[in-house]
């Protein structure tokens, strides 16, 4: 209708409709002639053309336009490609049989299958070759030695042989999770037979002599680090279940969670490979500095001081600060370490939001409607910093934390020992005691840290709700722009009363969450004050 009111209303005014209505008319004549502008300006219409409507006549004025369009094509269709004449009918045709293939990345390889149509006597061969995309792919290009090991060979069909597959070998890539990629794979040239190149082929990669498909290389891998789907199954189950308000606690039980966490970090372990461990190593040395060679440099020169007798010279207090200064050279080079080859925000936040970009782009229609736009970017910017904060990096945290304890109850066992050699008396087990309490006291801090983790779940995943609420309203002022300049008073001060109503309630469910996380981390420095006390 659009159409037709711009037809009758813009053009049917301008001094020029008539010659543009005729030079449209003489367009479609010389298609349903198959001559060219150029090789004839003003050819006749073919005998059996209807005559044209005039545009009064709307409806007939467009279904003849499009009869004539049809007419014009039909034998361009019918010989499979617009760029090439119809074959001899003694010459077969070799191609492929589809324009796109797929293999999964699981099975470590991708069929292609050529067809040859036609008489199918005597032997013909052509050659085949793989090529990348090149730039324009992005990281949905596949490439070849890292995706797939590339194939240049040639394909023979011997008499009688209509069809014959081609194997490429694709690698796996299951370090992490990676978006559906594809490349293309090409029929280059004949190399034996009385046969022609046809068949479908990719717009715009093809030539006269060429034609040209893609394999798509897809990954049936699950995130997090391909977690049965069982237990995924389990977690978004639970999710789906309606939340009792009154006790208010998560869905999700612990053990989802960890088996979660515990599937993410091993997919980042085999990622980051060397890196991980570089990363750990300079982290662990710091405890141990503090732990280790600080108390005994300084327990050894304060005995010393106290008692010179013992043994306290010049040399041997000169050899104890090297000690000290060589210890803090090699924090300083774990410190470097950890820093270089931890990646947190290029190979673990940008990764995750390229991934989470792939995915988007690569979504059917109907899946857009799923979730909205605005909780794709809250998850690209707010969960993607969650996960790396408080799950990849929260992994060294808790090895540096376990690894310190284990360091200070060694040394206080070992300070035990090391007294009852000085005075060549027993062991006192009583200088042990503060060792005994702290491995006591450990794990029942885990265990009320560990009964508060549902009620500390509820509480986040409410701040998160109304922290992607405020975020919705902020995206959609700041995606309109400089068209905001549209909007009226009454549409800008409801925007903004809509924005400070989203505000106070985030602020509210954030002071929850903050104070719930905080006792949290209290619990234990008080376990770690008493046991000091002890």
């Amino acid at each position: 209708e659009e159409a037709v009111f711009l037809r009758t209303t813009l053009l049917r005014k301008m001094p020029s409709a008539t010659a543009i209505r005729e030079a449209v008319a003489s367009e479609v004549r010389m298609l349903a002639s198959g001559k060219t502008p150029s090789e004839d300006g003003a050819a006749a219409a073919p005998p059996d053309e209807q005559k044209i409507p005039d545009e009064k006549d709307v409806s007939d004025y467009f279904q003849w336009f499009w009869d004539q369009l049809q007419r014009s094509m039909e034998p361009k269709f019918a010989s499979g490609a617009a760029r090439a004449p119809k074959p001899k009918p003694d010459v077969d045709i070799i191609g492929f049989t589809r324009i796109a293939f797929a293999g999964l990345e699981e099975t470590g390889r991708a069929c292609v299958t050529l067809q040859r149509i036609g008489t199918l006597q005597g032997k013909a061969a052509v050659r085949v070759q793989t090529t990348g995309i090149g730039k324009e792919g992005g990281d949905f290009a596949a490439q070849a030695g890292r995706d797939f090991d590339g194939v240049d060979k040639s394909v023979i069909f011997e008499p009688g042989v209509r069809y014959q597959p081609v194997e490429i070998k694709l690698f796996p890539t299951d370090d992490e999770w990676s978006p559906t990629r594809w490349f293309h794979i090409a029929i280059t040239k004949i190399e034996e037979g009385n046969v022609a190149i046809g068949g479908p082929s990719v717009s715009g990669l093809e030539t006269p002599d060429t034609v040209c498909v893609m394999v798509f290389v897809m990954q049936d891998d699950i995130f997090p680090g391909n977690i049965p789907k069982a237990y995924l199954e389990e977690v978004t189950e639970a999710e789906a279940r309606p939340v009792d308000e009154s006790a208010k606690r998560s869905n999700v039980s612990g053990d989802d969670d960890m088996r979660l966490l515990l599937y993410y970090w091993r997919e980042r372990l085999k990622a980051r490979k060397s890196k991980f461990w570089y990363t750990l190593i300079g982290l662990l040395y710091e405890p141990f500095h503090l732990s280790v060679v600080t108390p005994i440099v300084l327990a050894l020169l304060l005995d010393w001081a106290a008692r010179p007798s013992v043994g306290g010279t010049y040399s041997r207090i000169a050899l104890l600060v090297s000690v000290q200064f060589a210890s803090l050279l090699l924090v300083r080079w774990g410190d470097v370490s950890q820093t270089r080859n931890r990646g947190r925000t290029g190979a673990c936040r940008n990764l995750h939001r390229t991934q989470l970009l792939s995915k988007l782009l690569q979504m059917e229609h109907t899946e857009q409607f799923t979730y909205p736009g605005y909780q794709w970017f809250y998850a690209g910017m707010m969960n993607v910093d969650a996960m790396v904060v408080d799950g990849y990096w929260q992994l060294f945290m808790l090895l540096q934390s376990v690894f310190g304890m284990g360091l200070c109850i060694g040394v206080l066992f070992l300070k035990a020992f090391y007294n009852a050699a000085k005075n060549d008396d027993e062991v006192q087990w009583s200088n042990s005691l503060p060792a005994v309490v702290l491995v006591a006291l450990a794990p029942l801090a885990f265990l009320i840290t560990g009964r508060r983790r549902a009620r500390v779940a509820k509480l986040l995943e409410n701040r998160m709700n109304s922290e992607e609420a405020w975020v919705q309203v902020f995206a959609v002022v700041a995606q309109n722009g400089v068209g905001l300049y549209t909007w009226g008073i009454k549409e800008l001060a409801r925007i903004g009363e809509e924005f400070g109503t989203l505000s106070k309630k985030f602020i509210k469910h954030h002071q929850a969450a903050r104070d719930q996380c905080n006792d949290s981390v209290w619990v234990l420095r008080w376990v770690g004050a008493g046991a000091h006390v002890i």
